[in-house]
């Protein structure tokens, strides 16, 4: 089962099929996100139907969700083994931290586009998260 944890995204590529529900000022809004409440519902129904799946988190980008660390211990609580997460890879230091902390029970999945397709900014903290 994939998991659309929030609307947002920060790629923000030209062919992308959302742009409309995912940028401008609609941006980042918390009645976007997956709430903790049915997250927790779904972890509950996904584990007793199978608890040897991996849990696969998307988006927009699932990192930029305003409880990312909260979700994570979650699904390692519950005792899921795996994560996989569905990113563009343009992630915060904040949300670096978080993921860290995980690292030995998530699997990355990166949609990774020339440096050329993003805005300047962006591709800066691009460049910062190979580095």
């Amino acid at each position: 089962m994939n998991i659309i944890l929030t609307n947002f995204c920060n790629g923000k590529c030209p062919y992308c099929f959302a742009a409309d529900t995912m940028y401008g000022e609609k941006s980042q809004n918390l009645e976007d996100e997956f709430s903790i409440k049915d997250f927790s519902l779904v972890l509950d129904h996904l584990y007793t139907n199978n608890p040897n799946q991996a849990v696969r988190l998307l988006g927009g980008e699932p990192t930029k969700h305003s409880r990312l660390d909260e979700i994570l211990n979650m699904i390692i609580q519950k005792g899921f083994k795996r994560i996989i997460i569905f990113s563009n890879g343009i992630i915060d230091n904040k949300n670096k931290e978080i993921l860290k902390k995980y690292l030995d029970n998530i699997s990355f999945i990166w949609n990774i586009n020339p440096p050329d397709i993003y805005p300047e900014a962006i591709n800066k903290n691009i460049n910062d998260c190979v580095k």
